[in-house]
């Protein structure tokens, strides 16, 4: 299979198929991924053809990351990089962004101008994306706004960087995507990144952006990330859970960097770099660069469930969703989360996408396997709202 195909997908749990070279090592089946039986997922025709090759968009990203992601570099030459590749990232014309304030930590919340988000009830007609909600809302979450009852759909994204670089602007292309499809409002927080904010300075603002949209959303939100984002969405619903805190509706963790013991390891170890044919591969990630980053994220360890979420328990958890890159370091990551969920019985379901690359789902809109990342992640996130969220009417 080539990376613009669809991408593989399994189940925890489940027997592995054989005779599939694309299957992962977890103890899973190979196959495509289908929209949820439940006919929660009413999404609009499919998006216009990719622009760029698989091929093409991979060797551009191969310059981008060796430009950016240099440990030889500061921080923030490395951010102000990152920054202006993003620039070069095409967004839909129907994005809409807004920018707020959620527990004190600034976010951006992302909307797809024209989307019909299910109607709430006591309220006649359609809810216009772009009209009514959270986008309006959260400028003053602080005095729980009862606006947000027009809008019963909001996930939470938290973006990748090694914890050290990046911000919203990583996230947005893949946020209004998902926001196009699934008609939610999309929350991109902007924590504060190490070394100048070590752990657990991401983790606080994450809780705290999520406690204070349990005073402003209906219901329960969904939360993603992606890379470092994942392991941070995964790390604050543990801990959710260990407080007793309402729990997401489900998690979306792509390209999830969970277990930072593997990059930290002693000298003479070989951490990340033991697959030699996995690196050479990887046109994103160095060994050394998540070195870097692990260091300055957890400089007094990394054998914290709070840094290093693999560690940790994922028992009581929701459902999970995990999207995995054939060709990326923290491939074995997903993999070593799907063999956990196997052996306690949680639900996970482990996506695998050959050919590609780490976090490939950030260039959705640019080649078809990350548009497929996309629309499985929505159809994921609308079968777990489908129970709370009402419908519109004739819909």
């Amino acid at each position: 299979m080539t990376g613009t195909g669809p991408v593989a997908s399994a189940t925890a749990g489940e027997p592995a198929a054989s005779g599939s070279a694309a299957a992962p090592r977890a103890p899973v089946t190979a196959g495509t991924l289908e929209a949820p039986s439940s006919g929660a997922s009413l999404l609009p025709p499919p998006a216009p053809a990719p622009s760029l090759p698989a091929a093409v968009l991979r060797l551009s990203m191969a310059i981008v990351s060796r430009r950016c992601f240099d440990p030889r570099l500061t921080w923030p030459v490395q951010r102000s990089r990152l920054r202006a590749a993003g620039r070069l990232l095409p967004l839909p014309r129907l994005a809409r962004t807004t920018t707020a304030t959620l527990g004190g930590v600034p976010v951006e919340v992302v909307t797809a101008a024209g989307g019909r988000v299910p109607v709430p009830a006591g309220r006649p007609g359609g809810v216009s994306a772009g009209e009514a909600g959270l986008a309006g809302a959260v400028r003053d979450a602080a005095g729980v706004s009862s606006a947000t009852a027009g809008w019963p759909r909001t996930l939470v994204h938290f973006h990748g960087g090694g914890y050290c670089v990046g911000g919203p602007f990583v996230a947005r292309s893949f946020a209004v995507h998902l926001a196009a499809l699934t008609g939610a409002a999309v929350v991109l927080p902007d924590y504060r990144l190490a070394p100048e904010h070590p752990a657990p300075a991401a983790l606080h603002d994450a809780l705290a952006v999520l406690r204070a949209l349990d005073a402003v959303v209906p219901g329960p939100v969904v939360l993603s990330g992606d890379s470092a984002g994942a392991g941070l969405a995964l790390a604050a619903a543990q801990r959710r859970r260990d407080l007793g805190e309402p729990l997401p509706a489900g998690l979306l963790l792509h390209c999830p960097w969970l277990d930072l013991t593997a990059d930290t390891a002693p000298v003479g170890a070989p951490g990340r770099a033991g697959d030699p044919s996995l690196v050479r591969r990887d046109v994103v990630l160095r060994p050394s660069w998540l070195t870097a980053c692990a260091r300055a994220y957890a400089p007094d360890g990394a054998d914290d469930p709070v840094v290093s979420p693999l560690l940790g328990s994922i028992d009581g958890l929701p459902p999970m969703v995990v999207q995995a890159a054939a060709d990326d370091l923290l491939r074995t990551d997903a993999e070593r989360l799907a063999l956990m969920a196997a052996a306690s019985g949680a639900d996970l379901q482990l996506v695998l996408a050959p050919g590609m690359w780490h976090d490939f789902a950030m260039q959705a809109g640019l080649v078809a396997a990350a548009g497929s990342a996309v629309r499985q992640a929505a159809d994921a996130a609308l079968a777990w709202w489908a129970p709370r969220a009402p419908e519109a009417p004739g819909g």
